[in-house]
This record gives structure tokens, C-alpha cells and sequence, in this order.
């Protein structure tokens, strides 16, 4: 499991911005908020710690909470706990529907890419 040292070192200090905007975060799983992360933010080390926690959070919007993130999630609970993305709206079950639908749609697009390439490499191959 990541240390998550260098994430908190980005969250901290990071404040809720009431007109922050939303977008689902295919990799954990869940949504991110554009205040719940420095605008500057390319941190490689801090990427995995992240998407756990925006994992873990993903989890309990669900109600089926997944302990192998938790770590994280207290760590930075713990150390930043006015960081954004605790706010209760972002951890609610109420989000779960839209959660589900964003998801759904990703994987959706996803497909619709990969079949894409797929027929790139085809016609490649058959010339």
C-alpha cells in the first residue's frame, strides 16, 4: 500500500471552493473535485495515494466500505482534516446513483475507444 506522506504534503492547506466542479476519476473509481487537489498538481509519487483515497471515498458512497483503502483515507483524515474531500455531501450514499451512472458512461466511452483502435489495428495490419 502507498505511503500516503507526499499526498498529504499536497492536501494540506487546500480549502473548499463552493464552486468547484466535479469529474469522474476512471481509475479509482470516483469522483474528483477541482478543489480537492492543488491546480499544479503533477506529482507521480502521489497519484496512487490518491486514487486510493478518492477510492476508499468512492466506497463508502456505495456503503460497501473497502478496508484495503482505508489506511490512506485515515492517514490524510488524520493529518488534513479539512481537506475538501471529507466534506459530508462528497461522502454521501445520496451520490450513489450519479456515481454508478458516471461510471457506466466512462466504461461506455472506453469501449468505444478500444473498439476504435481495435479497427485502426486491423485495417494497419491488412495493408
Amino acid at each position: 500500500m502507498p505511503k500516503p506522506k507526499i499526498l498529504i504534503e499536497h492536501l494540506r492547506g487546500l480549502t473548499v471552493d463552493p464552486s468547484a466542479t466535479r469529474h469522474f476519476e476512471m481509475m479509482s473509481g470516483g469522483f474528483l473535485w477541482s478543489d480537492e487537489k492543488p491546480a499544479a498538481y503533477s506529482d507521480a509519487a502521489a497519484d496512487y495515494p490518491l486514487r486510493h483515497l478518492l477510492a476508499y471515498r468512492a466506497s463508502l458512497v456505495r456503503g460497501q466500505p473497502r478496508e484495503e483503502f482505508r489506511s490512506v483515507w485515515d492517514a490524510v483524515l488524520a493529518a488534513c482534516p479539512h481537506w475538501p474531500g471529507f466534506l459530508p455531501q462528497r461522502c454521501s450514499p445520496a451520490l450513489a446513483e450519479e456515481l454508478e451512472r458516471a461510471s457506466k458512461s466512462s466504461m461506455r466511452s472506453f469501449d468505444r475507444l478500444d473498439r476504435a483502435f481495435s479497427k485502426l489495428k486491423e485495417r494497419e495490419h491488412t495493408k
